[in-house]
């Protein structure tokens, strides 16, 4: 909840900001609660849902994230014929709004049954895995589902709780690796080049398509939205550009826009989860910030020789994701340890990680499976 705390101490000295200074300060802490929201909700979501669900779950976030840009960028449009210093004032204060009502939802969600187990509160988790799917304790979804998440657990904490420090460590189940992946999904999501559109498409429109600044700031929430509307009254040369601005944004909210979201805390150990989460989503805000700040320079001085650099990202992350990133759709996140472990059976249960029923047996060799494909 202090997360939006620090949004509505943020929105407010925002709006009430008579200088730079003040708006600065603003932005900084809206930032903030901004930033533990995005690290920490994925996380949650993806350890409360279960495996063939939360890929549509978690992808609810950003796209909200996409509905909240087009209402942002028609509010905008419309206060941008109204003068005085209420135009910009009041769509910043209208943020307040949304927090609110969020705030007031936090007090009944439950917390995440892996949390629970971390921290020995068994019958509480079951209790949460009970409310989530809707069974009672001796279901075998639940029974299955707890066995898995205590022996993830114990493979995971078999050097305790890692450390900043040990973040990138080489281990059993690959802890490193899992989190200069979640990065690079996240980086992949920001160089692609989707902030270009979304900050800048009208100047691009106005400045290096040579449509008029209305029909640039028409087209621009239009294409927020990808309806193709507004071609009857184009020019011909600008009529490619204008439809593959929108095919651009189809394509990247139907993939990419989604995906790393998902895609981090579903790979990540979960005695890194949070940690990994924050590295990963620190690199989607630092690479956005990076493309916002030379979008400018590049629309000034190369117009469209630019797009080519974002076009070979593009191209060259295409082999980086299918030969680095595994399918992770339909498994549990205990099954997804697996893929990155090579350590056999034989090894683990050893060390106790496996319970000695054939249940336990039976998933094994499910994860098994998977980790060869």
């Amino acid at each position: 909840m202090y997360t939006y705390g620090f949004c509505q101490v943020g929105a407010t000295l925002q709006t009430s900001a008579f200088s730079r200074a003040q708006l600065l300060v603003a932005r900084f802490i809206t930032g903030i609660g901004t930033g533990i929201e995005t690290t920490t909700v994925p996380v949650y979501q993806s350890e409360l849902c279960e495996a063939k669900k939360r890929g549509k779950y978690v992808c609810s976030e950003p796209l909200f994230v996409g509905v909240g840009i087009v209402i942002a960028y028609w509010f905008d449009y419309g206060m941008s014929y109204v003068d005085g210093a209420i135009n910009w004032r009041l769509p910043i204060a209208c943020q307040m709004i949304f927090a609110f009502m969020v705030i007031g939802l936090v007090f009944g969600l439950p917390e995440s049954p892996r949390w629970l187990y971390r921290h020995n509160r068994p019958d509480e988790a079951i209790q949460v895995l009970c409310d989530v799917y809707d069974q009672q304790p001796d279901n075998p979804k639940i029974v299955s589902e707890s066995e898995d998440i205590i022996e993830a657990i114990k493979l995971e904490t078999l050097h305790g709780e890692y450390q900043w420090s040990q973040i990138l460590k080489r281990d059993e189940v690959q802890t490193g690796k899992r989190v200069l992946l979640a990065y690079g999904m996240q980086f992949m999501n920001q160089m692609g080049g989707i902030n270009l559109v979304v900050y800048y498409v009208t100047s691009v429109l106005q400045y290096n398509v040579g449509l008029s600044r209305k029909l640039s700031l028409l087209l621009g929430g239009v294409i927020q939205i990808m309806f193709v509307i507004g071609t009857s009254v184009e020019k011909p040369t600008a009529s490619a550009s204008v439809a593959f601005f929108f095919l651009f944004m189809l394509i990247f909210g139907a993939s990419v826009n989604c995906i790393p979201w998902v895609y981090g805390p579903e790979i990540l150990p979960l005695h890194v989860r949070a940690k990994g989460q924050a590295i990963g989503i620190s690199a989607n805000w630092l690479w956005n910030f990076f493309v916002v700040m030379i979008t400018p320079t590049l629309i000034d001085n190369l117009a469209w020789k630019g797009y080519l650099i974002f076009m070979c990202l593009n191209m060259a992350f295409v082999p980086i994701v299918y030969f680095f990133y595994p399918e992770t759709a339909n498994l549990t996140l205990e099954e997804i340890d697996f893929l990155f472990t090579d350590r056999t059976r034989t090894d683990l249960r050893q060390e106790g990680v496996f319970a000695a029923n054939t249940g336990g047996a039976a998933m094994m060799e499910v994860r098994e499976d998977h980790a060869k494909e």
